[in-house]
């Protein structure tokens, strides 16, 4: 009975893991359109030109030449990285947001004071894909290479995500 009982009580999380990915999949769909809209209204029809906040600030978000919002402080797809990546999902979804960080980063450089990583943020072949943390099953993440993902193409703006 007690086998049963986990078993079931384990596809709940694992349905709940999914319904949440998918949840902050299209919280962060939402604020890639959002930051494109924003930097057509300004008209800032060229690339390097910030969607949202002011250039240099934390809140910044720079945009391609075709206005989809860029990982890093530059909008040169070339540079993509693991850093980057964290730093769009902040910059896009700003408040209360899940806590990010890179793959491989030191979490006392990469998140908040005291914020504990919710998503762990990996650049593959020029795209993002954020993993979430598997928070009731020990906490551990979804290790890069996993099932369940969101990813972003900055060079077409797609958001898609992939769940067991």
């Amino acid at each position: 009975m007690l086998v049963l009982v986990l078993s079931r009580f384990q596809a709940v999380v694992e349905d709940a893991n999914d319904a949440r990915l998918k949840a902050l999949a299209s919280g962060f769909r939402a604020a890639v359109f959002l930051a494109r809209e924003t930097w057509f209204v300004r008209g800032l029809q060229q690339a390097g030109q910030h969607a949202g906040g002011s250039p240099g600030s934390s809140r910044s978000v720079w945009m391609s030449d075709s206005g989809w919002p860029q990982p890093g402080a530059t909008a040169a797809p070339e540079v993509i990285s693991h850093q980057g990546c964290a730093l769009l999902w902040r910059h896009l979804l700003q408040n209360n947001a899940p806590a990010v960080m890179a793959v491989g980063a030191d979490n006392g450089q990469q998140i908040e004071a005291g914020a504990i990583a919710e998503i762990q943020a990996e650049a593959v072949q020029g795209m993002c894909r954020y993993y979430l943390t598997d928070k009731l099953l020990g906490g551990g993440f979804s290790t890069p290479g996993s099932q369940r993902f969101i990813q972003y193409d900055p060079s077409s703006g797609r958001v898609t995500w992939q769940v067991r």
